[in-house]
């Protein structure tokens, strides 16, 4: 992994802890709120750059299928870009065939 592009992302967008906690109280005392996080392909991978050496991660489940949907649209992206997308018949749901 290049370590300079994600040092670079999370000084550029200000990734890691946010101090906030829209969603209510902490949950652990280790707690550190709101995670700001990037999303990219590197070296034909999708990151997920927490900004931070990260333990756990909580969310609502809103906010869980928020991510879920943002996984599933950089898996997409990779696929096209690696030649590798296909999809479903009549659907732009990637399909569960082994491409490569």
């Amino acid at each position: 992994m290049d370590e300079r592009v994600l040092r670079e992302q999370t000084e550029q967008f200000g990734l890691g802890a946010t101090g906030q906690r829209p969603d209510g109280p902490a949950i652990v005392p280790e707690d550190e709120g709101e995670l700001k996080v990037a999303m990219s392909i590197i070296k034909e991978r999708i990151v997920v750059n927490f900004g931070k050496d990260v333990s756990f991660i909580a969310m609502t489940a809103e906010q869980a299928l928020d991510m879920a949907r943002l996984l599933v649209q950089w898996s997409v992206k990779l696929d096209v870009a690696m030649g590798t997308y296909e999809t479903q018949s009549g659907t732009d749901v990637p399909s569960a065939t082994e491409k490569r």
